[in-house]
């Protein structure tokens, strides 16, 4: 399937700052922790994977690859926040 990855949160927020930091003069530094150093009001999932089958069978939309499209959105941000 197109534009399937799975990626820990870490991971897209060191895309994330890889996109923004050199617009915004540098990135903060990203220390991983563990889902249970984490503290949350509900019990979060082991795994929790997003299919994205059904929308691009039944509406044809075809997810981007996260890499595109955090680099695209991100960008979009940073630009309307800019203006």
């Amino acid at each position: 399937m197109r534009g399937l990855t799975v990626a820990e949160s870490s991971k897209i927020a060191r895309r994330i700052f890889a996109v923004a930091g050199p617009r915004l003069g540098g990135a903060p530094e990203l220390v991983p922790i563990a889902t249970s150093d984490y503290p949350a009001a509900a019990r979060r999932p082991a795994n929790s994977v997003l299919d994205c089958r059904r929308i691009e069978r039944v509406f044809g939309i075809a997810p981007m690859s996260m890499t595109a499209g955090l680099t695209r959105h991100v960008g979009e941000i940073l630009e309307a926040t800019a203006a």
